[in-house]
């Protein structure tokens, strides 16, 4: 959950309320309150690892004909 103010004491109890996502990679909290200025300091929510297939290799340039 992303708030822009800190979290109330009800959010918190609830958050802590929701258990833990098991994963090969650990134990994550299901709910997590964040808020925007702990993102703009770069705090983040504690996720698994992501896979990026997704992502590719830049794509190769074609190598120009050369005239003998």
């Amino acid at each position: 959950m992303i708030t822009l103010r800190e979290p109330t004491a009800p959010m918190v109890k609830e958050a802590a309320s929701a258990d833990f996502l098991t994963t090969p990679f650990g134990k994550f909290p299901r709910l997590q309150i964040v808020t925007v200025s702990d993102l703009l300091d770069g705090k983040l929510p504690k996720l698994p690892p992501q896979e990026l297939a997704w992502v590719t290799s830049r794509p190769s340039e074609k190598k120009r004909h050369r005239p003998s």
